[in-house]
């Protein structure tokens, strides 16, 4: 995203690399008294949020609160498409594909939560970020902020949970094939045995095996990799898909 220019209130809050809530006072009653009412209105906040390190929790709600209400609309429609999803992703990960600060992820998450539709690839680009923090050396704001552990946590789990809240179909996990391949390559990454048993649970429904079996094994089924839950579009699971 190309820093704007900034002018004031923003550009004296931005220079002191510190929010108040008396900064978010001002933001809110001389800056943008409408709420945030364009794309040049929301590059400016997140210009702001990048610029300061030191931040007060009423700007963390701000931020969020703003930003959502712009993406999803205040009407009774409240949805995501193609092409604003597409530009949110673009904004926050650009082409690093990890998003860097903690109110980022929850400003994703809380979209999700707050819209009546939003596409798969917003779950999934979600849902990513916590694939990513799995990797060496992993980096960005997601894997900065879950408890250190080679598993899947209680609070990796609350927040796979809070994204696909709308997948869940009769106490059971029914995800999109993007949504699923992206839980399989967690699955993958995670160590089975060291997990919350929560996660264990979903694991072994949706690749067909008893969670004490996958544990005893040690690792994930075959059929887990090829079948059922990894098929994505064309009906091809990843694996055949990247040797096409």
């Amino acid at each position: 995203m190309k820093t704007p220019n900034l002018s004031e209130p923003a550009c004296s809050i931005a220079g002191r690399r510190r929010i108040t809530s008396d900064d978010v006072l001002r933001l809110r009653t001389e800056m943008f008294p409408e709420g945030i009412a364009a794309i040049a209105d929301a590059h400016t906040l997140l210009a702001i949020h990048r610029a300061c390190p030191d931040q007060c929790r009423a700007w963390e709600i701000y931020f969020v609160e703003s930003l959502t209400d712009f993406v999803i609309g205040r009407g009774d429609q409240r949805k995501v498409d193609e092409a604003t999803c597409g530009w949110l992703i673009r904004t926050l990960a650009g082409d690093e594909e990890v998003i860097a600060t903690w109110p980022e992820v929850e400003l994703v998450v809380h979209i999700i939560e707050m819209a009546k539709t939003t596409p798969d690839s917003l779950r999934a680009f979600a849902l990513d970020q916590l694939r990513l923090a799995f990797r060496p050396g992993a980096s960005g704001a997601y894997a900065l902020q879950r408890p250190a552990s080679r598993g899947m946590t209680g609070f990796d789990l609350a927040y796979v949970w809070r994204i696909l809240k709308s997948a869940v179909d009769q106490g059971r996990l029914d995800p999109s094939p993007a949504e699923a391949m992206i839980l399989a390559e967690i699955a993958a990454l995670a160590a089975f045995d060291e997990s919350h048993s929560g996660w264990q649970q979903v694991v072994a429904d949706l690749c067909g095996s008893p969670a004490g079996d996958i544990a005893d094994n040690g690792s994930l089924p075959d059929k887990s990799r090829r079948s059922g839950w990894l098929v994505i579009e064309g009906g091809r699971g990843k694996d055949e898909q990247q040797a096409a």
